[in-house]
């Protein structure tokens, strides 16, 4: 192993209960069990774990999140109790605490990269259990309750590079997946845009070839205010439409960003860019 990891994020449906998982980078493949026990199998429960990753949990709102066991009473399954969603387990062994998480918490994961398997564990006892879990689960393990000042900067940062990316490929499903319902965009020289028409500009027509996309951000103010915030962001981005020439643009955005079901969505955006004249 090289010592380099990949950061992947996940969370329950709502967002309590979130975690920052470094994986080995050398690791393509993220080896998945689908456990058969009753309920795991109820709550569609498909875990993963490397004794080189490492894990933080964080949850906001401990007063929504409990901690179930059943069973040989040996883990505890992090229930929110706000959206019903099991991120992670955790297992207390010999002072130390060990951890395995839920693929389906995943965010921003390629599907192709996750191998699943099912597992059945009916029939171990409680030592060799935990013998087990000590020489495969997480091993560096890091719980924190209640929501830090930076979580939320943190969130909207991972949305602007999340956008970027799906931008660059042509994914303007997740692009559309990042904003509110009711979002505008003020684009000059042209009437408000709301997201039907962001889609119908943004999307390439069958048969054609999509344009290169390439750009850079650079966040120079973030505020939040509750489930408000706003951004500040020095961008440029160069379009090269197939047989056409490179179009460059660059300047700053105003964006106005609102959590919806715990989530951060860009709601109003301001495009103040202007083109770039050749030098």
């Amino acid at each position: 192993m090289t010592g380099a990891f990949v950061p992947i994020r996940g969370r329950c449906h709502c967002g309590n209960i979130a975690f920052d998982l470094e994986w080995p980078e050398d690791a393509a493949e993220i080896p998945a069990r689908a456990c058969t026990c009753s309920f795991c199998r109820k709550h569609g429960g498909v875990w993963t774990s490397s004794r080189s990753a490492k894990l933080e949990v964080r949850i906001a709102d401990a007063a929504q999140a409990s901690r179930y066991r059943f069973g040989t009473a040996t883990a505890d399954f992090h229930l929110c109790t706000r959206c019903g969603v099991v991120p992670v387990v955790t297992s207390a062994i010999e002072g130390r605490l060990y951890a395995v998480v839920n693929v389906n918490a995943f965010e921003d994961v390629e599907p192709r990269r996750i191998e699943s398997s099912s597992a059945s564990f009916d029939g171990e006892g409680s030592d060799t259990r935990l013998e087990r879990r000590k020489r495969s689960w997480i091993v560096d393990v890091r719980i924190v309750e209640g929501r830090g000042a930076g979580e939320d900067e943190r969130e909207i940062r991972a949305l602007v590079a999340r956008w970027i990316s799906a931008t660059r490929e042509g994914d303007i499903d997740t692009v559309l997946g990042l904003m509110t319902d009711d979002v505008v965009f003020l684009v000059p020289g042209r009437a408000p845009m709301d997201k039907r028409e962001f889609a119908e500009v943004s999307r390439t027509p069958p048969g054609m070839r999509r344009p290169a996309i390439e750009g850079t951000s650079e966040i120079r103010e973030i505020e939040v205010v509750g489930d408000w915030a706003w951004m500040r962001t020095e961008l440029s981005v160069a379009v090269t439409p197939p047989g056409g020439p490179r179009i460059e643009r660059a300047g700053y955005t105003l964006t106005i960003l609102r959590k919806v079901d715990g989530r951060w969505k860009l709601a109003r955006d301001a495009n103040l860019l202007a083109p770039v004249s050749p030098s």
